[in-house]
């Protein structure tokens, strides 16, 4: 059986326009700061986030882990750096 796909790309002018429709967002930035709101993503969007490698890099709204599934390889890690180091310190604020 042969499965056929296909994949649209196009240029934005902004983060929350590059996003408006997907329904996967891989993030490989550098970025210490968001660069995706939770208020831009759509219910049931697949995110992933490789660039926030190291403590104090962050690509997206902590509150985007509000009511998701996470899925981590590992949790000690993921919690000190990563994505989620920023949801696990907001809610021990």
């Amino acid at each position: 059986m042969q499965l056929k796909s296909s994949a649209t790309f196009m240029q934005a002018e902004t983060p929350k326009k590059c996003i408006e429709d997907a329904d996967i967002i891989i993030t490989t930035t550098g970025s210490k700061a968001p660069l995706i709101q939770k208020d831009w993503v759509q219910a049931g969007t697949h995110i992933v986030c490789i660039g926030a490698d190291m403590e104090g890099k962050q690509e997206i709204d902590e509150r985007l882990f509000e009511d998701s599934k996470v899925v981590v390889d590992s949790l000690a890690q993921c919690t000190k750096r990563g994505e989620l180091q920023h949801a696990v310190q907001q809610k021990s604020s």
